[in-house]
Parts: structure tokens; C-alpha cells; sequence
């Protein structure tokens, strides 16, 4: 006795194989292709490569055998922390300090990119993070729903990450472009691509070039030699902004009007943002003896002037007082918090670069010591 209905499931079965095969197989290879084989031509000053010029650094700067220190955070440690100055004072004593600055970063970036690292099996005696405030009262940017994270960690993000990921951030639009860049990572990487068929051996030596060569390159790198004009005393914005013009001029308006009259981010805001990712990078290490610190990066050019509180409170304290991170003492940022340290609203000039890695050098030296 025959089923007439068979054929029909049969003909339905087959055609929901075929659907899945068509929409798994481009899926798999998207992840295939551009979480691995397309990694090696990409672009390596973009957010993307910058991410993976991580790997580089501590390939070429990790000393086996030595005590090594990960300094890690955005421009502000490209420009104002120097390995190098840190390491006329840690080699005698037996440590080896690497600095990481990528810049545009930020902590949520910095979890992704040392899960990365760490699977490159170098050990750490102490990853001391930037912060460029120890308060929750005292944070501007909603870095909650920063969505250039997602390009910088186009690389390193995986399938593992698409729940954790997306829901890290609190708008909605943001958390469905990170489901949107996880789930189809050659979307990320479009206007990459596009610039590598335009030119492929020219970008394939780049990138090679880059991969090999950008250690030394950090390195060697000296810092700006200008600076800003002086905070006279009594301190007057006009003053110092009367000695500017053009763009110069517009950033320091914009860097007085932000601490001045600016609004900062809700406190609550930026409590579960500071606590979730240094919290988060603490945990990483948690099992591994690994000391994780955070230090105060010099927060501004005239902020010594502007008399800003700068001890912890919020976030980070409650993590120091878990024994989850070690707070650095301020005391290596607060003199350097002066025109003559800084060549613009962000960023040390080379002056303040020596001082500032010295100063980190030394605290961070005593405090492994103990």
C-alpha cells in the first residue's frame, strides 16, 4: 500500500535541506575567509588592523624569562608612555615593560584584544590599564554605546561572542549592528576589500611590511616636541585661549567648555560600564597571578588649573577594595596635568612622555615588588 503523501514530504524535506545548505555554506565561509585567511591582507593602519598589530607588539617587545608589564590603552599611551624610558629603569631590576596604544580604544576593546593575546600563551606579571578618570562622576563619552569598538574588533570577535557582544551595549541600534558584524564579518571588512582588489600586492606587502616592521617603528617613536601656553596665575581661560588661533584655538575651547560647563555622563551610567570591562579584564586573570592594575593617564593640558578631583570613587574603588585591580597612586599623573607636559587638549608632548614613563615605571615597580 502506497502513501501519496510521501513524495510530497520528500519534495518539502529535501527543499528545507537545500535552504539550510544555501544559507550555512555562505556563513561558514564568510567566518572562514574573514576571521582567518583575509586577517593577514588587512589593511594595517585601519581600526581593524590596528587591533591585530597587537599581536606584533608583544611578539617582538616579550622578553621570556624577564618580569613583563603590559601597559595598555588608546593614543593617549602611543603618545605619552615610552617602553623604552620605562625600561632604562625596569631592565636592572629584572622587568620588561611593553607599552600597547591603540588608538580610539577603549576598556571593551582592551578585553577582546588581551583574550586575543592571551591565546598567544605570553604570561604577564602585571597589565596595568588606562583610565582617563578614577570617578564615576567624571566621564563624558557614552562609551556604553561607542560602535566603532565593533570595527576595531571585527578580527577578533567570534560566534562565541553573539550574545555576550551585542548585549553589552544599551541601544538597540548599536547592539543589532554588532549582531549584524558578527554574523556576517565579510560586511566589515566591504570597504577593505574593496581598496585590496584595487591594488592586492601593493597591500599584501604593506601588510607584511607593517607586521614585521611596526615594533620598531613603536619603539623608536620620540613624541611631539611643541607644547601649549603657559597657565598664568590667576588662571584665566581667555588668557590662555587669546594666544591661540584657528583650529588650535577651537580645540581648546571645546576642552574648557567640556570640564567647565559640560554635563558629565550619569554616574549609574558609568558605573556599570567601568565595572563591567575592568571587572571583566580582573576575572581574565584572576586564576593566573597576575597582577591587574589601573593608573591615572594625565587627564589634560590645564586640569592641575582647573583644580578637578581625581581620587577614585565609584567603579574602580569598589574593584580595588574586592582585591579585584590595583589602583596606581595619582600621584604619577597630577604634576603632569600642565600646558608644558601636553602639545594638545589629549596627548603628552615628549617632555611630559618621559616624565609620565618614569613616574608609571617606578610606582608600578614598587608595587610588584611588594
Amino acid at each position: 500500500m502506497t502513501n501519496d503523501n510521501y513524495p510530497n514530504y520528500l519534495s518539502i524535506q529535501r527543499i528545507f535541506v537545500l535552504v539550510f545548505v544555501m544559507i550555512t555554506i555562505p556563513l561558514v565561509l564568510d567566518q572562514l575567509v574573514f576571521r582567518g585567511v583575509y586577517l593577514s591582507f588587512l589593511e594595517p593602519q585601519s581600526t581593524a588592523g590596528m587591533t591585530l598589530l597587537a599581536r606584533s607588539i608583544q611578539k617582538a617587545h616579550y622578553v621570556p624569562g624577564k618580569k613583563n608589564v603590559l601597559i595598555l590603552g588608546n593614543s593617549r599611551i602611543s603618545e605619552g608612555f615610552s617602553a623604552r624610558i620605562a625600561n632604562e629603569i625596569g631592565a636592572p631590576q629584572g622587568f620588561n615593560f611593553i607599552g600597547l596604544g591603540l588608538p580610539g580604544t577603549s576598556p571593551r576593546v582592551w578585553y577582546y584584544v588581551l583574550r586575543d593575546l592571551v591565546s598567544q600563551r605570553n604570561s604577564y606579571d602585571g597589565i596595568f590599564l588606562q583610565a582617563t578618570t578614577l570617578r564615576d562622576d567624571d566621564a563624558f563619552g557614552d562609551n556604553a554605546n561607542q560602535t566603532i569598538d565593533t570595527a576595531y574588533l571585527a578580527p577578533l570577535l567570534n560566534w562565541g561572542d553573539i550574545f555576550s557582544y551585542p548585549q553589552s551595549f544599551t541601544d538597540p541600534k548599536a547592539t543589532l549592528n554588532a549582531v549584524y558584524a558578527l554574523a556576517f564579518p565579510g560586511a566589515s571588512f566591504k570597504n577593505d576589500v574593496l581598496e585590496f582588489i584595487k591594488a592586492p600586492t601593493k597591500r599584501m606587502i604593506n601588510s607584511s611590511k607593517w607586521r614585521e616592521q611596526y615594533p620598531s617603528w613603536y619603539a623608536a617613536y620620540k613624541g611631539h616636541g611643541e607644547s601649549l601656553p603657559s597657565a598664568e596665575t590667576p588662571f584665566s581661560t581667555d588668557h590662555v585661549l587669546a594666544k591661540m588661533n584657528g583650529a588650535n584655538r577651537r580645540s581648546l575651547e571645546i576642552y574648557f567648555k567640556k570640564y567647565i560647563e559640560s554635563k558629565p555622563q550619569p554616574m549609574e551610567r558609568v558605573f556599570a560600564y567601568q565595572y563591567k570591562w575592568f571587572g571583566q579584564i580582573a576575572q581574565q586573570y584572576a586564576s593566573k597571578a597576575v597582577t591587574v592594575g589601573v593608573f591615572l593617564i594625565p587627564r589634560g593640558p590645564y586640569h592641575a588649573a582647573l583644580n578637578k578631583p581625581a581620587e577614585a570613587e565609584g567603579a574602580l574603588k569598589l574593584l580595588e577594595r574586592k582585591g579585584m585591580i590595583s589602583l596606581v597612586d595619582t600621584a604619577v599623573s597630577l604634576p603632569l596635568e600642565k600646558p608644558e607636559f601636553f602639545f594638545d587638549t589629549l596627548h603628552m608632548n615628549a617632555t611630559g612622555r618621559a616624565e609620565f614613563s618614569r613616574n608609571l615605571a617606578k610606582a608600578i615597580i614598587a608595587q610588584l615588588k611588594d
